[in-house]
């Protein structure tokens, strides 16, 4: 990491089944708010930039890798804790 001169990864990643549905593919890679708790990941509500508020509660990021499908209930995703 450039900021602090370490090389120790800063986000810690985990995988986990979608507890609900994100119904777009995804063109490019993304990052969507959500929460990990006990092997499960929900999406956040509102997934809009700038959507400050939508990030309360959260404690991920979700990585949805470029040219996936829509995800469905429990589908296994890729998460980086926040």
């Amino acid at each position: 990491c450039h900021m602090t001169a370490s090389n120790k990864r800063v986000l810690t990643k985990v995988r986990g089944r979608a507890e609900n549905a994100f119904p777009k593919n995804s063109g490019n890679t993304r990052f969507l708010r959500g929460y990990y708790e006990d092997g499960c990941l929900s999406f956040g509500s509102g997934q809009r930039n700038g959507q400050t508020r939508a990030g309360i509660g959260c404690n991920c990021l979700i990585c949805l890798e470029k040219g996936s499908d829509p995800v469905d209930i429990g589908d296994m995703l890729t998460a980086y804790l926040i």
